[in-house]
């Protein structure tokens, strides 16, 4: 049996990452989960968390930090990949990443908060990411924010009225083979440069990092949107481990540009 989350200790961690600007680099997501249809917590939590930030924020939509990384221990609601917080609390993503299990479990270890943590792995990859990755980008503009806008305010149906989505992720499903369709060659760049052909439209780039398998440790998906008004800078959505061929993941991205992973404009 799980032991009980300390609620304090959680928001004591968020007026100390708020406090150091922490959270500015972290995007925008929504609490309703796109493969459930519905809240991974409710709205009085989402509150607290971000009354203990300081940020000013409507329920479903929020800061991506306080979330992904606090919020989804909180979670109960059973995806078909399991419950939120086994990504930070069964210690398979901080192994792939190189740290020790538990790493992100809800502790103050050398003085760090568990999203300072989660950061401090995954925040570098997203603009210098390691030899082996798999990397894309993808522009949204402003028909993507309307899309991920109207999906989020709209009723959802049940998860199983629902087509599966392609992009899902299941850790324990190897991904579909790779669509033998060209597709532009990934890219890293630094500075974001628009593509020529985005079209005036374009509001922001979005990043997809793959680090694969190796050593029996699972792949590991990063996720960036690029932030507004912050010089072009990419800020975190989401990091999680899956099984499988990042290929894929990379290949979908590319082709069919959208937020992805519950992230909003």
């Amino acid at each position: 049996m799980t032991a009980p989350i300390d609620r304090a200790a959680v928001l004591d961690f968020i007026r100390r990452d708020a406090a150091a600007g922490r959270l500015a680099a972290w995007g925008r997501s929504t609490v309703i989960d796109e493969n459930t249809g519905v809240p991974s917590f409710d709205e009085p939590l989402f509150a607290e968390l971000h009354a203990a930030a300081g940020i000013d924020a409507d329920f479903p939509v929020g800061n991506a930090g306080l979330l992904h990384v606090y919020g989804y221990w909180f979670s109960h609601v059973m995806t078909p990949y399991g419950l939120k917080r086994e990504r930070w609390q069964d210690g398979k993503l901080a192994a792939a990443l190189g740290l020790p299990a538990d790493a992100f479990h809800l502790h103050d270890r050398g003085a760090t908060t568990p999203l300072e943590r989660v950061m401090n792995a995954t925040l570098p990859l997203l603009s210098d990411a390691p030899e082996g990755a798999l990397v894309a980008e993808a522009p949204l503009d402003a028909a993507a924010d309307a899309l991920a806008l109207a999906q989020t305010q709209l009723p959802m149906k049940p998860a199983a009225d629902r087509p599966a989505s392609r992009t899902s992720l299941d850790p324990r499903t190897p991904l579909a083979p790779l669509d033998p369709t060209p597709i532009p060659a990934p890219t890293l760049d630094a500075g974001l440069t628009p593509a020529p052909d985005a079209g005036p439209n374009l509001a922001r780039r979005s990043r997809v990092v793959c680090l694969p398998a190796h050593d029996g440790h699972p792949a590991v998906l990063v996720y960036g949107v690029e932030g507004v008004g912050t010089q072009l800078t990419m800020q975190l959505v989401t990091v999680f481990p899956f099984q499988g061929d990042p290929s894929g993941v990379i290949a979908d991205f590319a082709r069919a540009p959208r937020y992805r992973w519950n992230a909003m404009p």
